[in-house]
């Protein structure tokens, strides 16, 4: 009996607790979209894992030197990203040669590479109109 008791208020405890731990977007806040990236060409080789896009990233640039990301998939842009545009670079400061990803695509960084250099992605940035960002 004791023991039905403590699973009880355990399973209560931990169901109460992961509740409140679970962060949830606000309408500040909302998700923007939501990308994959991979350590080989193609999206589907060497999945490396997702990152998620909020609103409160818009406008930064966001370097990708954990690994080397050979491909990207923009998986889903968000209602909330009208207008906004996921933005792909070679350097690592947002500066020069920006791709624009599509919903769906698979973006080799071989494809688009100019002459020269590793081709990877190195960095990215969400853009979007000032009434959105």
């Amino acid at each position: 009996m004791q023991f039905t008791i403590f699973l009880t208020s355990v399973a209560a405890f931990a169901a109460g607790t992961s509740a409140a731990a679970v962060p949830r977007q606000g309408s500040d806040n909302p998700r923007l979209a939501q990308f994959r990236i991979f350590s080989d060409v193609g999206c589907s080789n060497l999945n490396q894992g997702f990152y998620t896009v909020d609103r409160d990233q818009a406008g930064t640039c966001s370097q990708l030197n954990n690994v080397p990301v050979e491909s990207l998939k923009l998986e889903r842009l968000e209602p909330a990203a009208d207008g906004c545009e996921l933005r792909l670079y070679y350097s690592e400061d947002c500066t020069a040669d920006a791709v624009t990803a599509s919903v769906g695509v698979c973006n080799d960084a071989t494809e688009s590479k100019p002459s020269g250099g590793t081709p990877t992605w190195n960095s990215w940035q969400m853009v979007c109109p000032s009434a959105s960002a």
